[in-house]
């Protein structure tokens, strides 16, 4: 069996003296997508941040594909296959469409276009605006841009934090309907969500995370299916 993609182990974070994340353990094979679910300050971003390396755990480790990236800094990360979609979208609100992209994208300048075109065939909305300034684009597009963004470096691990934050329903399924097509391409996604009902759709594992610990971990339909996880999550 071979070992995941993203493996973390007693994972502990704090700010100060306030404990954001505590032991927390959990694994991501590839080519698989899951979802960390939980309210509003459950500790999902700074799990996220842990694994991109904008926060420095106190205690824990995490690995990638085996290799052990606890202490690295956030650009050895993304140079070994990390991609990174923030919460509130984070465009470059002064660069188009395109630029945005190329910002991002390493690699020679077919590389490039080839990144670039990925991007496209994955948000056609895109494509029809590659020429416009972010600032311009509704908050769909801007959180369509920012996840195409993400993928520029050909991530192998796709870290995305509330990606349906602020969008309507048909928007945040335009968004979400994207990640099994992400998946196909190989690369695992973790995302963090609070509309957990979509989230269990998009995803096949889920993390229930509270006040910074891991609640329940299982199968997206078995979480779905489950009384208290509905009653928490999914408003039955």
């Amino acid at each position: 069996m071979s070992p995941p993609l993203l493996d973390i182990a007693g994972l502990d974070v704090a700010y100060g003296e306030i404990s954001a994340v505590q032991g927390v353990t959990l694994s991501l094979g590839a080519g698989e997508a899951a979802a960390l679910l939980g309210a509003n300050g459950a500790g999902k971003s700074t799990l996220m941040k842990a694994v991109i390396g904008l926060v420095r755990p106190r205690a824990g480790r995490i690995l990638l594909d085996g290799q052990d990236i606890t202490k690295l800094p956030p650009q050895r990360r993304a140079r070994l296959g990390i991609g990174y979609c923030p919460e509130g979208r984070r465009t470059f609100p002064g660069l188009t469409v395109r630029e945005n992209l190329l910002v991002a994208c390493w690699g020679n300048a077919a590389a490039q276009r080839k990144r670039v075109d990925y991007a496209f065939s994955l948000f056609p909305a895109l494509a029809e605006k590659q020429a416009i300034l972010a600032w311009s684009l509704s908050g769909g597009q801007q959180q369509m841009l920012a996840i195409g963004r993400s993928l520029m470096n050909a991530p192998r691990l796709l870290l995305l934090d509330e990606p349906s934050l602020g969008l309507s329903p048909r928007l945040t399924d335009e968004v979400l309907d994207r990640i099994p097509t992400i998946v196909t391409e190989g690369i695992s996604v973790l995302l963090a969500e609070q509309n957990a009902a979509r989230a269990l759709e998009v995803c096949a594992t889920a993390w229930v995370l509270r006040t910074g610990r891991i609640l329940r971990h299982g199968p997206s339909a078995e979480l779905a299916a489950s009384d208290d996880i509905r009653a928490a999550f999914l408003g039955g």
